[in-house]
């Protein structure tokens, strides 16, 4: 215990200024970490020994977002932008990855296949997707139109080209590149190191055989027998090519759900049963409710040049309270009942409807004011017809 002593007695001064060097140090490096930060040009990967800056991937997924902005109408929530960062890291791996093979064999996406593609008809285009820019009448581009749009997207700079790279060049790029990396795979052969010697060691050996044909249809058939234990023998040796799936019997039985003309004349029985009850209900849309009608109730009164029904005459003709029917319309077996009708004025148009109060040769009165209005009202009422409305 006591040489333990002497070690904290002595040593507790070292060990102090130790820890206060440290804590110092530790301080200066953050603050000096802290004043530098993450730079723009910092690399937060590699795919395939190319780095990816953190510009370049800040850049698309703003450009991501904002596109999904615009067609929703809503900011992404933290989980979708998740999401998108995700979304575009895969589409670099993809880009950077199947470029480099794509280069290697020679293939590219010029300028000008670009402007071809942007002036094509094809619904492909993506200035198809833009109705303005179709004319109307041809269902193609406008070229006027075309051409003012191709002017406007070379002047484009700064975040407006990269909205424009985003949404059309890098797209159309992918997919001319694709298109022609993967024509070039079906049309090529693969040919295996294997076959290549094999057929190389066969092309130096050399075979002389000999041979007799005796072709199979100088033979009589008559000459051949075959017997039924030859023909037992074949079919067990080769019974994948005699084989035959197990069979099945169904039997059922159909009903039709179209009303018979039994069901018809009971339905039509149960709604003339009802036709008594319905004229002396005074509650019509209770009635209606407890019996289950197809046809809502409606208290508004319709002109009749608005009623579709081929019985509207008879119809018309019935006193408030009565009921016709019952009768078949629109598949359906109906009773009608008459609630009631009224006639309203219908809307008059005049132009210039004018009385004169003064002579228009000598300039004197003829007529006062007052009695002028007076009759200009008359005029008007005797002047608008009547339309009658039926409920």
């Amino acid at each position: 215990m006591q040489i333990i002593q002497n070690i904290r007695d002595k040593g507790a001064p070292i060990t102090i200024v130790a820890i206060s060097l440290a804590l110092i140090a530790f301080i200066l490096m953050d603050s000096k970490q802290d004043g530098k930060g993450p730079t723009a040009n910092d690399a937060i990967g590699k795919i395939n020994g190319s780095a990816v800056e953190l510009t370049e991937f800040n850049k698309k997924v703003r450009l991501l977002e904002a596109q999904e902005e615009q067609q929703s109408g809503q900011k992404p929530t933290n989980i979708r932008s998740s999401q998108i960062r995700e979304q575009v890291w895969n589409q670099i791996v993809a880009e950077k990855v199947f470029y480099a093979e794509a280069a290697k064999l020679g293939i590219d996406f010029t300028s000008k296949e670009l402007e071809s593609i942007l002036k094509s008809d094809d619904q492909s285009n993506p200035l198809m997707q833009d109705r303005s820019m179709v004319d109307p009448a041809t269902g193609k581009l406008d070229r006027t139109k075309l051409s003012q749009a191709l002017t406007n997207i070379k002047k484009r700079t700064g975040e407006d080209w990269d909205v424009i790279n985003s949404q059309i060049i890098e797209p159309q790029k992918l997919t001319s590149v694709s298109t022609k990396y993967f024509a070039l795979l079906n049309a090529s052969a693969y040919y295996p190191t294997w076959m290549e010697e094999k057929d190389a060691k066969e092309s130096k050996t050399f075979a002389s055989i000999s041979y007799v044909q005796i072709p199979y249809q100088t033979i009589s058939d008559s000459t051949i027998k075959v017997t039924d234990a030859e023909i037992e023998s074949y079919v067990k040796k080769n019974k994948d090519q005699f084989k035959q799936d197990a069979g099945r019997m169904v039997s059922y039985v159909g009903f039709s759900q179209l009303p018979s003309p039994a069901d018809s004349a009971r339905t039509r029985e149960l709604v003339n049963s009802l036709k008594t009850d319905f004229a002396n209900e005074t509650n019509v849309k209770n009635f209606l409710a407890r019996n289950t009608s197809a046809i809502d109730f409606d208290t508004n009164y319709v002109p009749r040049a608005k009623i579709q029904s081929i019985f509207l005459d008879s119809i018309t003709r019935l006193s408030a309270g009565s009921v016709y029917g019952p009768y078949v319309e629109n598949k359906n077996y109906v009773i009608a009942k008459m609630l009631g009708s009224k006639s309203v004025p219908d809307s008059a148009r005049a132009k210039h409807i004018l009385i004169a109060t003064v002579n228009s040769q000598t300039g004197q009165p003829i007529l006062e004011d007052s009695i002028a209005k007076k009759e200009l009202i008359v005029f008007i009422m005797r002047s608008t017809p009547a339309q009658t409305f039926h409920s």
